[in-house]
């Protein structure tokens, strides 16, 4: 059986979301390769669902890997994050717009104008949301719980700081990584950071 994306790519649906297909590396430096196409955007081709724990994130990372994003919604695929309190003005105005109920704007008309061409061009906080709306078998295609640590059960000054990975393929099998990334744009393409992977076979 085969099934056609978005971007017009043909896949066997025996074939498609193994990391078996994939030659994943012992480790991964920015100083040695670019992370972001060695390592992020082949593995999230590969997945159905991704969970990830960092101290940062931004919805700027979908910008990076637009048409592999668009691939796994359309495949129904789900991330659920952690991340801590530091977040950009547009992504917390989003996150607060969903947890009020102000979502009408995060709608199939948003996904349809998305031209994966010009990713930069994408208001990649609203594709956030519309993610956050959309629900795959009655949960969010993208779900989001902010890290507060407390001290003595207040709030306090101590950052939540995980930078954790784990991305599951259709078969059951598991690409984990942990390392100094986090989950932003700028840490996938500019910063310097190293991270080693584990897989569930082999």
């Amino acid at each position: 059986m085969w099934i056609t994306l978005r971007n017009g790519k043909k896949f066997s649906i025996e074939n498609i979301m193994s990391f078996k297909n994939l030659e994943l590396k012992i480790s991964y430096d920015s100083d040695e390769m670019n992370i972001l196409d060695a390592f992020y955007r082949p593995v999230l081709q590969e997945s159905i669902l991704y969970q990830r724990m960092a101290g940062y994130f931004s919805s700027t990372t979908f910008g990076l890997v637009m048409g592999e994003v668009m691939d796994f919604i359309e495949k129904g695929g789900r991330i659920k994050l952690v991340t801590g309190v530091e977040l950009s003005e547009n992504d917390k105005d989003v996150i607060e717009e969903y947890v009020n109920g102000r979502t009408a704007k995060f709608n199939d008309h948003l996904i349809k104008e998305i031209d994966t061409a010009n990713m930069f061009l994408t208001d990649c906080s609203a594709l956030m949301g519309w993610m956050l709306v959309k629900k795959i078998d009655g949960e969010s295609q993208l779900e989001i719980k902010i890290a507060i640590p407390e001290e003595d059960g207040k709030v306090g000054s101590r950052l939540y700081h995980q930078k954790v990975g784990v991305f599951f393929d259709s078969d059951g099998d598991v690409v984990s990584f942990e390392g100094s990334v986090n989950e932003t744009g700028r840490a996938w393409t500019n910063n310097i950071e190293s991270f080693k992977p584990s897989i569930s076979w082999g």
